[in-house]
């Protein structure tokens, strides 16, 4: 999982406070159970990600070219974080 390919851009942004992946990737340990079982796992994680750039940073950049995460060879889901509650 990676906020970019090898021959792509990836963002900062100061007002996010970071990488623009990054941040939404970190988000995903508080926001990122879908499936409310406890547990962020590497796709939930990716997802939440993948649809925060889209709404917080795809949509308000009507400009720039889209950004999107990527994942890299074939999928395997597996536990990254034990989900903090809101």
């Amino acid at each position: 999982i990676a906020a970019a390919g090898e021959r792509e851009e990836s963002y900062e942004e100061i007002g996010l406070g970071g990488g623009v992946f990054t941040v939404f990737f970190l988000e995903s340990v508080r926001y990122g159970d879908r499936n409310r079982d406890g547990w962020v796992s590497l796709l939930e994680s990716y997802r939440y990600a993948f649809d925060s750039i889209e709404r917080r940073w795809n949509a308000v950049k009507p400009n720039w070219a889209a950004f999107a995460p990527r994942i890299s060879s074939v999928p395997v889901d597996f536990i990254l974080f034990a989900a903090e509650s809101e």
